[in-house]
């Protein structure tokens, strides 16, 4: 599923980025406002970066915004379609939203909504980093060699937690959420 970002304020946004398949490792990225003269012409033609041209883009980008880059803007080539030109001072606000669209573009929706969980009230179940049990589309026939032989691997959880742990974990933050009303970071510090 395509997931969109906007980065700028309501109605005056300056940047969509736009994940069309999470997993892939691609975006894409169109500037929606006029700022520059010479890209304007083509605003609203999109930039799609894959591969290491997502590093480069994040990384001109971060550069930018934290100080490391000495120019005033910088134009960092796509893979296909327009260049972007982003300058120093829309780094800050563009440097989040990109940092999520990397994240899904590189890793999918199943491991996004377990990093970024501010869009879920309750926790995801438990995602198998080897044959994506817990994941969206995933039934019994999906298991791993790996799985069979060395048991599920819990995603975004400490190293040497077990399935079995990460199942249970869920399981009482679920009890605590319906039976108290708790938030799921009031019940994470129970353990």
């Amino acid at each position: 599923m395509a997931v969109t970002f906007y980065v700028g304020s309501a109605g005056h946004e300056s940047f969509e980025i736009d994940v069309p398949d999470p997993g892939h490792g691609r975006l894409v990225v169109r500037r929606l406002d006029h700022r520059f003269g010479s890209a304007a012409k083509g605003a609203h033609d999109a930039g799609e970066y894959a591969g290491a041209a997502l590093a480069e883009l994040l990384g001109a980008v971060t550069g930018l915004a934290t100080g490391t880059v000495d120019d005033g803007r910088v134009v960092v080539r796509s893979s296909v379609g327009r260049s972007l030109v982003v300058a120093r001072d829309e780094a800050a606000a563009l440097l989040p939203q990109l940092q999520k669209a990397v994240a899904l573009s590189v890793g999918g929706e199943d491991r996004y909504e377990r990093v970024w969980t501010d869009q879920h009230p309750g926790r995801l179940e438990p995602l198998c980093v080897d044959c994506h049990e817990g994941g969206l589309g995933t039934g019994p026939d999906a298991v791993s060699a790996s799985c069979d032989e060395y048991g599920h691997q819990p995603f975004g959880t400490v190293s040497g937690t077990s399935w079995r742990t990460a199942q249970a974990r869920h399981a009482r933050e679920a009890i605590l959420r319906r039976g108290r009303g708790a938030s799921p970071d009031a019940a994470s510090t129970l353990w």
